[in-house]
């Protein structure tokens, strides 16, 4: 009968330590293009209420392709982001959420050497090796920008590609599909992805 008291006592000791114990912040982390590379999403994001955002990580370039960010976590390059050192591989493992905004570029910079349809194909290819490479360093939720701003039919399709891809790898969807500026965002194309992120996070 002790046995059992103290049994229950140590597991009920062990629960109430976890419960005021645990960290409930998060570490957020972007890698990507043009679309995220948005002083007022870092902003948002790391004040957001009820967000409880820890430490904050936006590692997007304007020309970022998908290729380009493939290469950065395959490489595990170092990235400095506000004067702190960090390498892409210790960011991922250590992210509690992982957004990602990569594709738009390379869509972007299609200029008719093939089918457009195919070339989308061949996008999908770097993307499911990017989406498994992310997985393979993190358990935790990662998020994906979906397109905007094209045809619509090609719009349709790649996006449907893209929708395939992330359930695969139980990837979520932000979608800013209806942004219609393609070559650059103006301001309430910016709010757009503000507001969308934060609801999705």
């Amino acid at each position: 009968m002790k046995k059992i008291l103290f049994l229950c006592i140590t597991i009920c000791l062990v629960l109430i330590i976890y419960i005021f114990t645990r960290d409930n912040k998060q570490y957020i982390v972007i890698f990507g293009d043009y679309v995220c590379k948005n002083n007022n999403l870092d902003s948002s994001i790391k004040n957001a209420k009820g967000k409880n955002v820890e430490n904050y990580v936006n590692n997007c370039k304007n020309d970022n392709t998908i290729q380009e960010v493939l290469n950065i976590i395959e490489n595990n390059n170092k990235i400095i982001y506000q004067k702190k050192n960090y390498t892409s591989n210790n960011l991922l493992i250590k992210a509690d959420t992982i957004i990602l905004s990569v594709g738009m570029n390379d869509l972007l910079n299609y200029h008719q050497e093939t089918n457009m349809y195919s070339y989308i194909d061949d996008l999908m290819i770097d993307m499911d090796e990017l989406l498994s490479l992310v997985r393979f360093y993190s358990k935790e939720k990662i998020y994906v920008y979906n397109y905007f701003g094209l045809d619509k039919k090609y719009l349709k399709y790649a996006n449907r590609r893209l929708n395939e891809l992330a359930n695969e790898y139980n990837v979520y969807i932000i979608d800013i599909s209806t942004i219609k500026n393609k070559i650059k965002l103006n301001e309430n194309d910016k709010k757009l992805i503000i507001n969308h992120t934060l609801k999705n996070i």
